[in-house]
């Protein structure tokens, strides 16, 4: 162990950090101006304190997500009392989901005398309708997952599945939707 011998304290130096041991011997002087400044010069030429080592944290890049495709959409699938329900495909419908930011849906709707092509892009943000029966019921896309889109109009908060919000936004129009709603609202 090296230790350094002050009039004042002992210094290990044998350590990573210096130690300070205060003697055990009673001081018998009294303390006086030369002491004093002898005592703060003693403790100036002590080696400083170890700072704490920064941690070594490397920076990783957020990857962006990546989009996944959805080449055919199904219903979900439930089981109430023994039997199987849902589960259909809806017909020539397709998806690009990038989770948290936007959803696509595109294909060819075939439930029409004759088949029509849909393109649509919906961001987090943007108006969707999220139920409709005469009535389309409007709110905004609060969150995407993977497999659902969540949209909130005041206190209801509606979570769709893929083919429910392909269902019910296939042929999205704000324009038209606003026509309607003023329509029944009067």
């Amino acid at each position: 162990m090296e230790t350094t011998n002050n009039l004042f304290y002992l210094v290990d130096k044998s350590k990573k950090r210096p130690r300070i041991n205060l003697m055990d011997a009673p001081i018998t002087s009294t303390l006086t101006a030369e002491t004093a400044t002898a005592f703060l010069a003693s403790l100036e030429a002590l080696e400083p304190a170890a700072m704490p080592r920064p941690t070594s944290r490397r920076a990783v890049a957020k990857k962006a997500p990546t989009p996944i495709h959805y080449a055919e959409i199904r219903e979900k699938i439930s089981t109430s009392g023994g039997r199987t329900f849902g589960g259909y495909l809806v017909q020539g419908a397709q998806a690009d989901v990038l989770a948290g930011q936007s959803v696509r849906i595109f294909g060819v709707w075939h439930n029409r005398r004759e088949p029509m092509a849909y393109d649509l892009t919906f961001k987090v943000g943007d108006e969707a309708v999220y139920k409709s029966a005469n009535f389309p019921y409007l709110g905004n896309i609060t969150a995407i997952g993977e497999k659902t889109v969540t949209i909130k109009s005041g206190a209801t908060i509606k979570r769709l599945d893929l083919a429910e919000f392909t269902a019910l936004n296939w042929n999205y129009c704000a324009e038209r939707v606003a026509k309607r709603q003023a329509e029944w609202l009067d």
